[in-house]
């Protein structure tokens, strides 16, 4: 009976021990989680604290897919956003968009009241006073018509022709055409504005990048026109941002970081996620207008 005792007695001591064990085991695993998200929130906290604040234009309305208000979503989207949200979330810059156009982004740059925005340099009115990214993509912009285009057109042969064309803009393609009055500029106040000119006959052509043109004339507005592309674009042009002289160092960081965005495939990844390839003749389905007369 005594041995028994004894027994149970040093049993009972052993599992109290090892219960000791587990729990004093348990309060180190605890206090090391503890520090552990402690240090976890220090280093968010001082990237937070670290992160720049920088503002980026957006030369309304924008430009699909790389920069431009999402008016389902109500907010801006696009390649450029989602660049810059991934550099946020790596803690080096705090993005703000706000509206501007063509003109006045320039003029914010040089006032130093934006620091970012999307643009060729041959655009601006001094490309020497700002810095240059280095290129995120390429831009083609393109004549349409609501005739077929011959398949050997050729700009050249077009003679006293009326473009639609948005009146902040610079089309490096045609320049040269309007300054020897070749073809005559036609100013709108906003892209949907220069379709109804075109489908209005207004203008003879309508000068726009292939993802607005397929966008806006997807609009079921424009469902009696089939609108055609012309065979070869007016220019191709790098789009880079362009940023304030003063941000040597914001330069070198996005460089840097929209290098690997490029090289990893994230801007073909945006692109597609944003918009899908334009294709052209086009005419937008009339199912809705349809429905709409039906109702009412």
């Amino acid at each position: 009976m005594i041995v028994a005792n004894l027994y149970a007695y040093i049993m009972v001591e052993q599992y109290n021990d090892h219960r000791l064990q587990e729990l004093v085991l348990s309060r180190r695993l605890l206090k090391i989680g503890l520090v552990l998200s402690a240090l976890i929130s220090c280093i968010s906290y001082a990237q937070a604290s670290n992160a720049k604040n920088i503002v980026i234009t957006v030369n309304s309305p924008g430009s699909l897919p790389y920069l431009f208000f999402d008016v389902n979503n109500q907010q801006y989207s696009g390649l450029v956003v989602d660049f810059f949200q991934e550099l946020q979330q790596k803690g080096l810059f705090i993005p703000t968009f706000i509206d501007s156009n063509q003109v006045r982004s320039e003029q914010f740059l040089m006032e130093g009241k934006a620091d970012i925005y999307l643009a060729n340099p041959t655009w601006l009115t001094a490309p020497s006073n700002v810095l240059t990214s280095i290129p995120i993509i390429e831009h083609a912009t393109y004549l349409y018509s609501l005739m077929p285009f011959e398949a050997n057109f050729s700009i050249d042969k077009l003679i006293n022709k009326r473009i639609c064309t948005h009146h902040t803009y610079k089309y490096s393609g045609l320049q040269g055409y309007f300054a020897a009055h070749q073809l005559e500029r036609v100013d709108a106040s906003d892209q949907t504005t220069m379709a109804t000119m075109l489908t209005n006959k207004r203008c003879d052509y309508l000068v726009m990048n292939d993802y607005n043109a397929a966008a806006i004339f997807s609009e079921s507005s424009y469902c009696n026109f089939t609108i055609y592309q012309s065979p070869q674009p007016t220019s191709v042009i790098n789009l880079h941002l362009i940023i304030r002289a003063e941000l040597i160092e914001v330069k070198s960081i996005i460089d840097k970081e929209l290098k690997l965005f490029i090289d990893e495939g994230k801007v073909l990844a945006s692109i597609a996620a944003h918009s899908g390839p334009p294709h052209f003749p086009h005419q937008a389905s009339c199912s809705y207008l349809r429905h709409h007369e039906t109702v009412n």
